[in-house]
């Protein structure tokens, strides 16, 4: 039956009876059966008619080998080593057919990871003392078979016996003495991939340089091989090698002739192919992160290395973005080379094809560090360096990359003292500082009107905003160039934000010399005069800067002036009030209450906020738009904006009206499953919580409405799962799960009386743990963060020091308690795994601590049964005992908050030692 069902799968002329094969495969699959029949078919006895076709074969040995790698807990220590035997035993059958031994050879490997050290042990030793060196056939399947050992223990996320992995660093050496007997050239490649992927086994540069001579002179010969392949495994194994902490001695004249070597084949980096110049580029890059030091001792090969560097930031040997991003990451060990700088992150010519968000991400992801390492060490001689080379750039992308780097270290410009004489001199030269009647960044604007450099300017304007306000010509000077930015397609959007940030940093003094009516003036005629107009986002920027100002000037002049700026967004939302829902309309009415919003979100938090008289003429008529327009998405999201920013700057006015609001804002939520409509319930349980006048009636209200939310959490998982819902439709139901475990940890903050008796507290900390089980994302930090804060009773960092009463904990414990088991695994399971965000690991850490705090006697059963399973993955295989019983010791220590220390620290730690 399962050669009939993969004969059919393989058949593509029929695709229901291929997709009906498919799925009886699979479930066969996961029956215990399936070894037994699988290992009859791919090595069936003399005689049988079965297992004859070489394409079944292989794909029973796919079956075998995704079986042992998914399935192995199924078999204990014995069928696992009958297993091994048997393949072992067949191997030597199946090498007339290349293909079929190949895979026979992964599939016996995984088979020796699971039978344990012993199967492991005995087939490195078969490889070595048996294989024939002068038959290249059994040659290349013993290189085979020994890349696939690496990678199924080496290599593969899932716990193994720590016998295994001893096994596979004590058998390291006799590999690498097999390989210095391959002298086979068609073999090299098949050669180096062996040696880097037995690397993890417990390679270092210098023991290679010193005791595998052989080994090592191969690899950089390598590197100027005719085979690219060859040159690409060479590259990844030194790369490895030169990054893999090392302090044995042999380490600098082993880096010394990597260098030597490398630089003696630069002339293939510009003239050959991409694939050759990244691996170069592999081996350069790691040099340049790993021996800063030595490269910088200046010799006249060090001088060629750091030249090369320069050339492969700047996107040199046709990589463009990818080399430099490869580069650019060493150049923070480099930070006393100045004249790198403006190679780092500066923008490509107009022929240089990169990809803006590309483009955008380098920056952001590795210049951004690079520049602040930079100024660590040079501190005021890189401001005076940026300062000089402003002026004397040669062409736009060096301006334009001297403007970024100054809005990189606003920071450290602005609050370190050693550099405050020479920061000022850089600012006022930039933003107030005469040069012929203008600034350095007029000037410089003027020289190259560049729209990609004028947006840099404009972004520049808002990170010095604050510093700004306080000059009154730089002020002036800053608020005339964002409005001329908003003209510039390239900067439009810049502009307007720098604008707004300008005009809240000084909101009292443009009041005070009453700046409002050209300011506005002056925005209306950028906006007519813009090419393409304003989005309507940049509008609404322009809209929240003016009516900062505008909060800032007298009660009657401040209402007049907000009346003014919304005159027309108050005449859509009425006009839309008495009409149906159409597309025509949507967008425009969207704007309109966006437009709203800005202005009280930036107007003064009281109760006399200038926007009260608009709000009061148009309230009649978003309750209608609630009701009339509530299909339409984009309006619900913006009415639910528009009501959280109400809940938050003019609570006063929405206490009447709150009960209304919450059954519109529920039902909007159930309609879209949109996040907005979660949060700005958020900011009504913080006014509920604030509020000396709210009652019963409104408690009650309240509690119904967590009761219908979480009511939703189970379909929203569906639609996160669906394969038929839309990508949009998935992605908002998942960050509205999210949404709803803030509202969560608000309302055990701020509402806990309501919430925690609630049957809504169960539903919402089973959301949480589904989040948090879904991936490293940001509602999973929302997820630990309500959980931790819900076994805790209270917040855990310094920032949210609150705790409810002791008297509510039997209903948290009814709860969490049976949640310890799947939580512990779930923490610990993200944890051996690796590859996290901080703020991740550290919500993951969260709640160990809480639940070692509150639970000590059921966590640390549970923690120990699972560390000590083998169930708890590793990439190197589960710790050894001592390891384990440390772990556990340390996770239910509680006198400290404790975090788990990443990997990067770790191995800082070790290189300084």
């Amino acid at each position: 039956m399962l050669e009939a069902a993969i004969a059919a799968a393989l058949d593509a002329r029929d695709a229901q009876q291929q997709q009906e094969a498919n799925q009886w495969v699979s479930a066969f699959v996961s029956r215990p059966q399936m070894w037994t029949v699988a290992l009859y078919l791919a090595f069936p006895p003399d005689g049988s008619a079965l297992g004859r076709s070489a394409e079944v074969k292989f794909f029973v040995l796919n079956l075998l080998l995704s079986k042992l790698r998914s399935d192995w807990v199924q078999l204990d220590e014995i069928d696992a080593h009958e297993i091994f035997d048997l393949l072992l035993w067949q191997l030597p059958k199946n090498v007339g057919d290349r293909i079929v031994a190949s895979r026979v050879c992964v599939v016996l490997s995984a088979a020796a990871a699971v039978a344990g050290g012993e199967a492991c042990s005995q087939l490195v030793a078969d490889v070595i003392e048996k294989t024939d060196m002068t038959n290249e056939v059994a040659v290349s399947l013993a290189l085979e078979l020994l890349i696939a050992l690496a990678e199924e223990t080496l290599h593969r996320s899932r716990a193994l016996a720590w016998e295994v992995m001893q096994c596979i660093q004590l058998s390291y050496p006799r590999v690498l003495g097999f390989l210095q007997n391959v002298t086979s050239v068609p073999l090299l490649e098949k050669t180096l991939t062996c040696f880097e992927r037995w690397l993890q086994g417990g390679g270092t540069l210098s023991e290679t340089y010193s005791d595998y001579p052989k080994i090592f002179n191969v690899l950089l010969a390598s590197l100027g091989s005719d085979n690219e392949s060859c040159v690409i495994a060479s590259s990844a194994a030194l790369s490895e090698l030169i990054s893999a902490v090392d302090c044995l001695p042999g380490r600098d004249a082993a880096v010394r002739a990597v260098i030597s070597a490398l630089l003696s084949y630069k002339r293939y980096f510009n003239s050959s192919s991409q694939r050759r110049s990244h691996a170069l580029c592999c081996v350069l890059a790691a040099l340049g992160a790993s021996e800063p030091a030595l490269i910088c001792k200046g010799g006249p090969e060090d001088l060629l290395l750091i030249d090369w560097m320069i050339d492969a930031t700047g996107g040199g040997g046709g990589l463009g973005i990818d080399g430099a991003a490869m580069v650019a990451v060493a150049w923070p060990r480099f930070a006393t080379i100045s004249s790198a700088l403006a190679k780092v992150a500066k923008h490509p010519s107009d022929d240089f094809d990169i990809d803006d968000d590309d483009f955008c991400g380098f920056r952001y992801g590795i210049a951004e560090e690079a520049i602040a390492s930079c100024f660590k060490v040079l501190r005021c001689d890189l401001i005076v360096y940026i300062s000089d080379n402003l002026l004397q750039a040669s062409c736009w992308q060096h301006a334009e990359f001297y403007l970024y780097a100054v809005s990189c270290l606003r920071e450290q410009i602005t609050s370190a003292v050693d550099t405050q004489k020479a920061a000022v001199e850089l600012l006022r030269s930039l933003f107030s500082g005469a040069f012929g009647g203008h600034n350095l960044l007029e000037s410089v604007s003027a020289r190259w009107p560049s729209g990609k450099l004028v947006n840099t300017a404009a972004r520049l304007l808002k990170s010095f905003s604050e510093w700004i306000a306080a000059d009154p010509v730089a002020l002036e000077k800053a608020v005339n160039y964002s409005i001329t930015a908003l003209a510039v397609p390239d900067a439009k959007a810049s502009g307007a934000e720098s604008l707004r940030e300008l005009c809240r940093a000084s909101a009292s003094q443009l009041a005070a010399v009453r700046a409002l009516s050209p300011l506005m003036g002056a925005c209306e005629t950028a906006i007519t005069t813009s090419l393409g107009g304003l989005q309507s986002k940049e509008s609404v920027m322009l809209i929240e800067g003016l009516a900062a100002v505008a909060a800032a000037l007298p009660v009657h002049e401040s209402e007049a002036t907000i009346q003014g700026l919304t005159a027309s967004a108050v005449a859509t939302i009425k006009q839309c009030s008495v009409m149906q829902v159409t597309d025509a309309y949507g967008k425009p009415l969207e704007s309109a209450l966006r437009t709203i919003k800005a202005v009280v979100d930036f107007g003064r938090k009281s109760d006399a906020h200038p926007a009260v008289p608009v709000l009061r003429e148009i309230w009649s008529s978003l309750d209608v738009l609630a009701t009339n327009w509530a299909t339409s998405i984009d309006v619900a999201r913006s009415l639910c904006d528009l009501w959280g920013a109400l809940a938050t700057r003019m609570g006063v006015m929405m206490e009447d009206v709150l009960p209304r609001v919450l059954g519109l804002v529920t039902g909007m939520f159930k309609q879209h499953l949109v996040p907005s409509c979660i949060q700005c319930l958020c900011s009504i349980v913080v006014l509920v919580s604030s509020s000396k006048t709210m009652h019963d009636e409104l408690h009650f209200c309240l509690s119904n409405c967590l009761q219908e939310v979480s009511d939703v959490v189970e379909f929203l998982e569906l639609v996160v799962l669906s394969q038929q819902e839309s990508r949009q439709r998935k992605d908002n139901a998942f960050e509205s799960l999210g949404a709803i475990c803030s509202l969560g940890s608000s309302c055990l903050r701020d509402i806990p009386l309501v919430f925690v008796p609630s049957k809504s507290l169960a539903k919402f900390f089973g959301c949480a743990i589904g989040v948090l089980q879904r991936g490293d994302s940001e509602p999973a930090v929302y997820a630990a963060k309500f959980i931790t804060s819900t076994i805790f009773l209270g917040g855990l960092s310094e920032t949210e020091s609150w705790r409810i009463s002791q008297d509510l904990k039997p209903y948290v414990n009814e709860i969490v308690v049976p949640s310890i088991p799947r939580l512990v695994e779930t923490v610990v399971r993200y944890v051996a795994y690796g590859q996290l965000t901080v703020i991740f690991r550290d919500a993951l850490a969260d709640i160990l601590y809480s639940l070692a705090l509150e639970h000590p006697a059921s966590t640390e059963p549970v923690l120990r049964a699972f560390v000590t399973s083998s169930e708890l993955p590793a990439r190197h295989g589960v710790m050894d005992e001592a390891s384990k019983r440390q772990f556990v010791a340390a996770v239910m220590r509680t006198r400290l908050r404790r975090a788990f220390q990443g990997r990067e620290n770790y191995r800082a730690k070790e290189y300084q030692e």
